[in-house]
């Protein structure tokens, strides 16, 4: 797992280091203004992924609360599967960096769409792309129901002279399904490799969503 000190850090894809997106002002983004321009992408670090069972939380069961409802019975099953699927995206998460996927698959869309040019140094692109994923995992009605990803997360396009965000989208949804329609007592059976497959394929559909979004407000 991920110590707690790496939730806080900063990875670049440029391998430098960006603070303060979050501080500026948004001014709305024209898309002749991104023709020939230089962008670079950053991505914080993500927080270690979650499983939520909605059975057990339905039965006031709540697994990391220390004065919660020990599972007992049927419950204590779907309390076991749950750690186990838990344990396997864990591992998955180190093979996978979401967050990074994702703003690079976004810069590569913004790239393309806009006419822009893909930059490696965040000291001097015209443009920084920012991505921010506070949290995420998979949530289960029980083992026996097909799980789907929920994701909270905020991309920001700033422009880097100016100090000024020309778009931001915060984006919190429930909905991202797994390529893998897989309930969850085989997702408790399945390999590392298999979940680090559907993280990549999580990114893709968030890089998707993002880009899409970029592109109907660019006016």
């Amino acid at each position: 797992m991920r110590s707690s000190s790496k939730h806080t850090t900063y990875v670049l894809l440029t391998l430098f280091v960006f603070f303060g997106v979050g501080c500026a002002a948004s001014s709305g983004i024209q898309r002749e203004s991104l023709e020939n321009k230089t962008i670079a992408a950053s991505a914080a670090v993500p927080p270690a992924p979650f499983v939520q069972n909605l059975l057990l939380a339905s039965a006031g069961i709540y697994p990391y609360d220390p004065h919660g409802r020990p599972p007992a019975g049927p419950a204590r099953a779907e309390h076991r599967t749950a750690e186990r699927v838990e344990g396997t995206l864990l591992q998955a998460s180190e093979q996978v960096d979401v967050s990074r996927r994702v703003a690079e698959h976004v810069l590569v869309g913004v790239a393309h769409d806009f006419g822009a040019a893909m930059s490696t140094d965040v000291d001097t692109a015209d443009y920084i792309l920012d991505v921010q994923l506070y949290r995420y995992g998979l949530i289960m009605r029980s083992s026996q129901q097909v799980p789907h990803f929920y994701v909270e997360l905020e991309a920001v396009l700033k422009d880097r002279v100016t100090d000024t965000v020309v778009w931001r989208d915060r984006l919190e949804r429930d909905r991202f399904y797994l390529s893998e329609q897989l309930i969850g007592e085989q997702w408790a059976q399945a390999s590392e490799n298999l979940m680090a497959q559907e993280l990549r394929h999580l990114a893709e559909q968030i890089a998707v969503h993002l880009t899409e979004d970029l592109q109907r407000e660019a006016r």
